[in-house]
C-alpha cells in the first residue's frame, strides 16, 4: 500500500475537521433553544412529585 505524503495527510485533517465544525455550527444554529425550554418547563409542570 503507498504511503501519503505528508501534505495529503494536512488535507485530509483539515477536511474533516472543517465537515465537523460545519456540522456543529448547523446544529448549534438549527436546534431551537426556546422551544425546548417550553416543552421541558411543561414536563415539570406536569409531575406530581408527593415527598
Amino acid at each position: 500500500m503507498p504511503q501519503m505524503a505528508p501534505m495529503w495527510w494536512t488535507m485530509l485533517f483539515l477536511m474533516f475537521n472543517s465537515m465537523f465544525l460545519l456540522s456543529n455550527m448547523l446544529m448549534y444554529f438549527i436546534f431551537n433553544l426556546n422551544n425546548e425550554m417550553k416543552a421541558n418547563k411543561m414536563l415539570m409542570n406536569q409531575m406530581n412529585w408527593k415527598w
